[in-house]
């Protein structure tokens, strides 16, 4: 009977540690909805708003506004495919991030002449993650592609993922370009957005900004 009892509380205990990190996935991808998706919308109906008073008398601000809520548009389509994407349990290896983010950083240096390197070992390919974790090191990985492409004038960028210690993965990031300046490294959304995806899975950042722009990145699993 005291064996039952304690096989009974464990499963009991099961269920509640799996229903807390259900609802805690649940919070944290509404959060990702409401920030990513609603803020998003709200700055498409503002500018649609101001595109209607400047049609007739501002044509050409109004073409660039056309143009800007095209852009924003796009970028929010994109968004929604990754949160999709990253939620289907089909894509719970390290192996299915990689080439989406192969995919990505081809599209995102299109018009670049840089030289571009992604690196992954085999044993950090077959890892499989939860959920919350595949879309936060899908994102953090995303946003280093991105800022590169945008912002660093590189010749070469690299991106390598690797499994240290069995169950922390690694994710180091280098390119050759311009680095940051301080105000910009303080101020800018991609930045505050890796450190808070990095910090809510217990994770630790160094970046170097001097001489080209380095970032090192471990996360638990």
């Amino acid at each position: 009977l005291a064996v039952d009892s304690i096989a009974a509380l464990r499963r009991t205990e099961k269920v509640r540690l799996e229903g807390t990190l259900i609802q805690r996935t649940r919070e944290r991808l509404a959060a990702d909805l409401h920030d990513d998706i609603g803020t998003t919308l709200s700055s498409i109906t503002l500018m649609n708003a101001i595109l209607k008073t400047k049609i007739e008398k501002q044509p050409e601000e109004a073409k660039a506004m056309a143009f800007k809520i095209e852009h924003t548009s796009r970028a929010l389509i994109q968004n929604m495919n990754d949160i999709v994407w990253s939620i289907n349990p089909k894509n719970d290896t390290m192996e299915k991030i990689m080439n989406r983010l192969q995919q990505f950083s081809t599209d995102a240096f299109s018009d670049k002449e840089t030289n571009v390197r992604l690196a992954s070992t085999n044993e950090i390919k077959t890892k499989i993650l939860s959920m919350q974790q595949r879309k936060d090191i899908y994102l953090i990985c995303k946003e280093i592609i991105s800022n590169a492409a945008k912002y660093s004038q590189a010749t070469a960028f690299t991106l390598e993922l690797d499994v240290l210690e069995k169950n922390k993965i690694s994710i180091i990031a280098k390119d050759n370009g311009v680095g940051f300046e301080e105000n910009v490294q303080q101020k800018g959304n991609g930045l505050i957005n890796i450190k808070q995806r990095v910090l809510a899975n217990k994770g630790e950042l160094l970046l170097t900004t001097q001489n080209g722009t380095i970032w090192k990145i471990i996360i638990p699993i």
